[in-house]
């Protein structure tokens, strides 16, 4: 990621939306992530709801303009969606040597799920609401997991439950020299998977 301090990439998103008025579906799901990455959740809400305007009913088929034209059963727009909730709402970011994460509410949600987050041979489990996040390892990966947040830290253990105040937070593996030495070098690993399983408690979504 580009080094930008907050102003900058706060004004570059209020550029980009005025030229962009009628993008198609992603685009307000990539203002909606980058929003709440500088803290603006607010304009955030108000992004992520307008993806919703490319559902068609009756059977909330995806539409790459918001009035019902351009490409149909527009899957680049519904990926767009998914990405709003994982690397928006759920704060997900892959590192060369952990995940960082921070779960947030989505409009009109009283909980958030992201259910089976494979990463390194492992399973994780995350369940946020508005003030507590929790954790759970349901397959035990290839190298000890640890949770880390506000200068805490704690060991993942199958099936065992963490849970803390909504916050920031990373999961580290610990790895060999070598893998440490191939992260330096900002080698991703091959063994990472992102599964997604997002449930909503909103008439809001499409459940």
């Amino acid at each position: 990621m580009i080094n930008m301090d907050e102003s900058t990439r706060r004004n570059d998103f209020l550029i980009y939306e005025a030229v962009t008025s009628k993008g198609p579906a992603m685009t307000w799901s990539m203002f909606s992530i980058g929003n709440l990455e500088i803290g603006d959740i607010t304009k955030a809400s108000t992004q992520f709801t307008r993806q919703l305007l490319n559902v068609a009913k009756p059977f909330n088929v995806w539409t790459e303009l918001d009035d019902g034209t351009g490409a149909v059963n527009f899957i680049t727009g519904m990926g767009g969606f998914l990405q709003s909730l994982l690397f928006g709402y759920g704060g997900f970011r892959l590192r060369p040597d952990r995940i960082d994460f921070h779960g947030r509410l989505p409009p009109s949600t009283s909980s958030f799920n992201i259910t089976g987050l494979d990463y390194l041979g492992g399973s994780i489990d995350f369940y946020f609401t508005k003030d507590t996040t929790i954790v759970r390892l349901t397959k035990a990966a290839e190298f000890t997991l640890t949770l880390k947040y506000e200068e805490k830290a704690f060991t993942l253990k199958q099936n065992e439950i963490q849970m803390f105040s909504s916050t920031k937070a990373s999961i580290v593996p610990d790895l060999p020299l070598a893998l440490k030495r191939n992260s330096a070098n900002h080698v991703l690993f091959s063994s990472v998977l992102l599964i997604i399983s997002a449930l909503f408690c909103s008439k809001l979504y499409f459940c």
